[in-house]
């Protein structure tokens, strides 16, 4: 193995005694070429086939699923397939299982995409040689809009599809497996003890009807059950309890057994009906308005403690008359769970289209991007250090917020500089427009969920603490959105629903773009920075030589990138919970069903998202507070602020000190004139020791105008 011969840490008398300490290093006998594999399978190149093999895992596990359930024998109208039917605790459960699955592969075909466009718009060395003869910079280490428009057609093409793909993707992948709930149509009867009894006259009338009554069969066949213990008993409180459910999907016809006299009032009750309110979004009927007796039957209620749904709790069972007869016991149809779990086919396709172009965009960046982007601050250091960039000599000292002016003196005169440690903080690496893009679309995220959640909350007739207190994403007829124009069944009102309820999707994927462009750059300027107090190996996204060090993952570590990747994902989900497709089906006595799709909300998921989403801003406005130390001047993501601080020697770069260690500063071969308090400084990197100017010194700069604080 080739060891390096680490150059000293001294002072040098003579220019002959330079040359020959960096020749010692041997820096020129390191190998120029690499194989194949090599080649690409380091550096960015290993970071985009890695996103390209996820891809490609999560459409092979979404076809998996998706030809799983055109086997299905069940198929809906719509295009759809039932993956599970049956008890509605398990289809919940699974609903919400399937949700986390497909919210994880999102965000990984999100940080995928990330990646992928991350590198197209790294501009490569040419690129940014034309922009700076034009007097123009662009961004390095960061996913860049600016730099499109230097990049090649090809690239820009393939930059597109990564970022056109999450659209569809996000618009539907999370409402592809969605749970149906069955309301069942029932009929409630009332009878004495003596009525339920195995006579002639029972058999010929049962529970008093005749034969010449259209519910003769109906009631025949529910007395029937009666006397083949067919029917379950329940006292009072658990017929309540078994009865007061939003939809009833486990229960069917019941009759209250009471031994009061008179008239035996029978009710038809459509648990469907009395549940949705097609029309209205404010007046909503209450689901099981019969168990709390007539005064609560009306379609419409004002009351906070008038609604059945909260007063139910409170009725004595032992006092139960809530057809205005004495509840004894209720013998009760007892009926299979029946809630199902779909999967919408042609929500599938169109996310597997989605997901193929992303793998084969990331698989052409792999094969077929030739020329090595500048990813990092480490790729652009070592390039300029390499060939240096004659548009930006004698300017060692220029800043980013000099260049944020669009100018570059063609006659830079040195000027005095103060160098104050910890005066830049981390804020100031990004650019103005960047940051308020970011702010403005949290604020305006937050702002929104808030509104809504104040809405559904103060806006709604059920108490806050009952509608707060509902389940993550449950269906619950509260918080079903009434009163659109949407289409509520059929194909249209599917897709309809759909795309609504994944608006925020397509927004929070906006947010996590920019979310991380600013930590990118918050890193970069941190990275940049350090080389003004440590020698260390540059960081470069392709194979590295000598000192230099390869990374997977471009500006942001593992370490960083991971919990962002967990943190956007959990926002995503508690998103999907927040607002989500609905369907209700009926299922009538006579075999009869109705299908209603809109979309439901959940007050507990969006509280959840303006809670994360606080801690998110407040997290990067904090760390935008934090300061950079070094005394370096702020370059942020600017190339030709990078490419002054990076004009060596002529022997140093025959050197090659790109493989080395270095450290910025003014080195120590450039220090024959510091008794000179009128001696011009130069700034740049370099292997052998260097110091940071001090308080006064005259230095390269922009114009003498400018100082850096």
């Amino acid at each position: 193995m080739l060891r390096l011969k680490r150059a000293p840490y001294r002072q040098v008398s003579s220019d002959i005694e330079l040359h020959e300490l960096w020749s010692s290093t041997a820096v020129s006998r390191l190998p120029t070429t690499a194989s194949w594999t090599k080649r690409h399978f380091k550096g960015w190149r290993f970071g985009v086939i890695s996103g390209a093999w996820l891809a490609i895992c999560v459409l092979v596990l979404n076809v998996a699923i998706t030809f799983s359930a055109l086997q299905k024998q069940h198929a809906e109208d719509s295009g759809r397939r039932v993956l599970f039917e049956g008890d509605c605790r398990k289809a919940e459960t699974l609903n919400v299982v399937a949700h986390l699955l497909i919210n994880a592969m999102s965000t990984l075909l999100l940080s995928a995409s990330n990646y992928g466009m991350q590198i197209l718009t790294a501009p490569t060395r040419s690129e940014i040689d034309f922009a700076h003869a034009k007097k123009k910079w662009l961004d390095i280490g960061v996913l860049s809009l600016k730099n499109i428009r230097t990049i090649s057609r090809s690239r820009a093409l393939l930059w597109a599809t990564l970022g056109a793909s999450s659209l569809p993707l996000h618009l539907m992948y999370n409402s592809a497996v969605f749970s149906t709930v069955n309301a069942h149509e029932y009929s409630i009867y009332t009878a004495r003890p003596d009525m339920l009894t195995n006579t002639a006259a029972n058999k010929n009338s049962p529970l008093g009807y005749a034969q010449t009554d259209a519910r003769y069969t109906t009631v025949k066949q529910l007395y029937e059950k009666a006397m083949n213990s067919s029917l379950d008993k329940l006292s009072a409180s658990q017929c309540i309890d078994a009865y007061a459910m939003n939809f009833q999907t486990e229960r069917g016809d019941v009759i209250l057994v009471t031994n009061d006299q008179g008239p035996l009032p029978v009710r038809d009750y459509n648990n469907f009906e009395s549940t949705i309110n097609r029309g209205s979004m404010q007046c909503k009927s209450n689901p099981f308005d019969w168990i709390c007796g007539e005064y609560f039957a009306s379609s419409c209620f004002g009351g906070d403690t008038d609604v059945c749904s909260v007063a139910y709790k409170n009725i004595d069972g032992d006092n139960w008359s809530p057809l205005g007869n004495k509840v004894e016991y209720c013998l009760s149809e007892k009926l299979s769970g029946h809630c199902k779990v779909q999967f919408s086919v042609v929500i599938a396709w169109v996310v597997l289209a989605f997901n193929l172009c992303k793998a084969i965009a990331l698989l052409l960046i792999f094969f077929f991007l030739s020329d090595d982007p500048l990813v990092t601050m480490g790729d652009a250091v070592s390039s300029f250090l390499r060939v240096s960039d004659e548009t930006t000599r004698s300017r060692c000292l220029m800043s980013h917020d000099r260049l944020a002016l669009w100018t570059m003196p063609p006659e830079p005169q040195p000027y005095s500089v103060s160098i104050k440690k910890n005066s830049r903080r981390w804020s100031n690496v990004v650019s103005k427009r960047r940051w308020w893009f970011c702010m403005a679309l949290y604020f305006a995220a937050i702002g929104a969920c808030l509104f809504l959640f104040l809405y559904g909350i103060f806006g709604h007739p059920l108490p806050s603490r009952i509608l707060i207190a509902l389940p993550i994403g449950s269906l619950n007829p509260a918080t079903f959105i009434y009163g659109w124009t949407l289409p509520s069944s059929g194909a249209l009102g599917l897709i309809s629903n759909v795309i609504i309820a994944n608006l925020p999707q397509v927004v929070l994927s906006m947010i996590y773009y920019t979310y991380n462009s600013l930590f990118t750059c918050f890193l970069a300027g941190r990275e940049w920075s350090r080389y003004a107090t440590h020698k260390k190996g540059l960081r470069i996204s392709s194979i590295p030589r000598g000192a230099q060090r390869s990374t997977y993952t471009l500006q942001l570590p593992y370490r960083v990138a991971l919990p962002l990747m967990t943190l956007s994902g959990i926002l995503h989900w508690l998103t999907s919970q927040s607002i989500f497709l609905v369907s209700v089906q009926e299922q009538s006595q006579d075999g009869l069903s109705d299908e209603f799709l809109t979309c439901g909300y959940s007050p507990s998921a969006i509280l959840g998202v303006i809670t994360l989403g606080s801690v998110m801003v407040a997290m990067v406005w904090y760390l935008g507070t934090r300061t950079y130390r070094g005394g370096m001047p702020i370059v942020a993501t600017n190339s030709a602020c990078i490419s002054a601080m990076c004009h060596v020697s002529e022997e140093e770069r025959e050197a090659d000190i790109a493989f080395l260690p270095v450290r910025w500063g003014i080195p120590d071969h450039r220090m024959e004139d510091d008794d000179r308090k009128d001696s011009v400084r130069h700034c740049t990197f370099s292997s052998l020791y260097v110091r940071m100017p001090k308080e006064g010194e005259l230095c390269a700069g922009v114009n003498s105008a400018d100082s850096h604080n």
